[in-house]
């Protein structure tokens, strides 16, 4: 007769190997196979065994535990068995067969931390399995976007960009704060390059907590530091070895006196040159007096900088060669220039004699027309 009822639906029904051949009237454990494979059940009850052709009550005649099967009594020699697994090995539930439990399935906030360990495997996020996240190096986590690695972040806390900055609007940025506090906080961005061409700056906070460009990537290539470089100090904040200035310039001379008045510049002998490293300034240039506008005491010519003050010892003056030429004096000897603390921007011309007077030049020791040529080094203020 047919079976009347609901199918069962709770797995497949499956035939143990037969373990009659270890049957010998004292051996009452036996492992459960199929198809050589050991096997277990959650419940006894799943087990339909029969011993020479008799049933055996589950959990009376046989007991099990994992996959091994234990008899109450022990089967004889040349016993027949014969025994089915009713069901799944798993306690009476069901083994979904692949790809068919979907997330309505799944009860909300079921899934804990515990059960997505995946061991450093990676863990895909689009449909299409080419963005990811994977640890399948140890305390490192690896970011991959569109099939391309994109950052790495390591147990230090380091962060390493594996493709460009993007900086195709406002610009890209990446911001790290570390565990010295948000006064740590720095910035790195690509400006957007609609007028400067994209440039890379590098912003860190100040003691406010505010943030204030330090280095600058320009698109030329030329990297600027707003703070300046500590040079021969290593890693040290040194002020006195921090070089924040270089420059190579010009500047437009004029020729006064110490009292009043000047003289006019020749259009052509007008501008002077200048090289400043840090506070160290090297100076040149020919200057061409063409006329007196009543000039009155010591000649001089300007500076492009301030000469330093301060500076123990008359340390702040600076000699160098300065030559008259054309002048119509008849004074014997050689002349030269020199700053000082107070001098401001300004060289003055002095000349010493074969017996050793130092004198200041003025315009009575001058025609209105002559030439000065110099060059020399002196220290400025900033």
């Amino acid at each position: 007769m047919s079976y009347i009822g609901r199918d069962l639906r709770t797995g497949a029904f499956r035939q143990l190997d037969d373990i009659s051949s270890g049957f010998d009237g004292s051996d009452t454990t036996h492992t459960m196979q199929v198809n050589s494979t050991n096997v277990s059940v959650g419940d006894v009850n799943q087990i339909l065994l029969s011993l020479g052709g008799v049933i055996q009550k589950p959990g009376t005649d046989f007991t099990v535990s994992g996959s091994t099967l234990t008899f109450t009594t022990a089967p004889a020699a040349n016993t027949s068995f014969f025994a089915i697994l009713l069901g799944s090995d798993n306690g009476g539930t069901v083994t979904p067969t692949d790809a068919s439990v979907t997330t309505a399935k799944i009860v909300d906030d079921a899934v804990s931390a515990a059960k997505i360990d995946i061991n450093g495997a990676e863990l895909f996020l689009d449909a299409d399995d080419d963005t990811s996240i994977t640890a399948d190096t140890d305390d490192q986590i690896d970011f991959k976007v569109g099939g391309n690695d994109t950052h790495v972040f390591d147990a230090n806390g380091h962060v390493t960009l594996k493709q460009y900055l993007d900086a195709t609007t406002a610009g890209g940025r990446v911001t790290g704060a570390s565990n010295r506090g948000s006064t740590a906080r720095v910035n790195l961005y690509q400006t957007a390059g609609s007028s400067d061409g994209g440039e890379i700056r590098l912003e860190t906070a100040n003691t406010s907590n505010s943030m204030t460009e330090a280095v600058r990537i320009h698109n030329n290539q030329v990297m600027s530091a707003s703070a300046g470089v500590a040079l021969g100090v290593g890693t040290a904040n040194t002020s006195s070895n921090v070089l924040d200035d270089y420059e190579i310039g010009t500047y437009d001379v004029t020729v006064t006196g110490s009292s009043s008045g000047s003289m006019t510049i020749g259009a052509a002998n007008t501008t002077q040159a200048y090289v400043k490293i840090g506070k160290l300034v090297h100076v040149q240039g020919y200057i061409g007096c063409t006329a007196d506008n009543s000039i009155s005491g010591n000649i001089r010519f300007s500076l492009p900088f301030t000469n330093a003050s301060g500076l123990a010892d008359d340390a702040d003056y600076a000699y160098g060669t300065v030559m008259l030429q054309n002048n119509g004096s008849d004074y014997g000897g050689v002349t030269r220039g020199f700053t000082y603390d107070g001098a401001g921007a300004f060289c003055y011309i002095v000349s010493t004699t074969t017996a050793g007077v130092t004198d200041y030049i003025q315009h009575g020791d001058t025609d209105d027309v002559f030439q000065i040529g110099y060059g020399f080094t002196y220290r400025t203020t900033a």
